[in-house]
């Protein structure tokens, strides 16, 4: 306990000793300085309050005491421990997010908004109409259109391809039979095409 008085008052000394070395409007520049900063311990009386002084004011070196030079020094002695600890006010710690240091988060609990369809922003780009924009509506019909099979379309040519009408009645035949058990345009063009190169080798 009297370790700790010990260094109390010394380092209350020390403070006094650099504050005291001050011309007036020095002292008064480091008083209204000291209250502007929200964060750190100012002329409070406290231990920590008078360390702040002489870690602050020890920086200095000659120079003069001003609101950019007291700047300066804060930013150094929070870098480098050389001069001593700086001391800030201790901060609640947060554990609601719809205040923020004390003030209403007016974004807490907040849906994102939903980004916007592409196709609804870009039938106009830069004020200009855009000529290769398709309404949704229209965008829906064409999808839900079924392309046409194209072995369906094969299996159209092949039986076109006869010259006698028992190969017309061949190809039909072996059409009729895919369609009615249920086989695929692939099988059936498949069936039909080599029907038609069975023709062509015998040729």
């Amino acid at each position: 306990m009297r370790s700790q008085l010990q260094i109390k008052s010394a380092t209350y000394k020390k403070a006094d000793e650099l504050a005291r070395n001050l011309s007036p409007e020095e002292q008064a520049t480091y008083k209204a300085w000291a209250g502007r900063q929200k964060l750190l311990i100012g002329i409070d009386g406290s231990p920590e309050g008078y360390q702040n002084v002489a870690t602050l004011l020890g920086w200095f070196t000659g120079n003069p005491v001003t609101s950019h030079n007291l700047d300066l020094a804060l930013g150094n002695c929070v870098n480098s421990a050389q001069f001593g600890r700086i001391h800030f006010k201790p901060q609640p710690r947060q554990q609601d997010r719809s205040v923020v240091q004390g003030k209403p988060n007016h974004a807490f609990n907040q849906e994102e908004p939903k980004p916007k369809v592409a196709s609804q922003e870009r039938e106009h780009i830069g004020g200009r109409k855009n000529h290769a924009w398709t309404p949704p509506e229209e965008a829906a019909k064409k999808v839900a259109a079924v392309a046409p099979d194209a072995w369906k379309e094969i299996c159209q040519l092949h039986l076109k391809e006869w010259v006698t009408p028992g190969q017309r009645d061949k190809l039909q035949a072996e059409y009729d039979a895919g369609i009615a058990t249920g086989k695929s345009w692939r099988e059936i063009g498949t069936a039909l095409g080599q029907i038609v190169k069975g023709w062509e080798r015998g040729r």
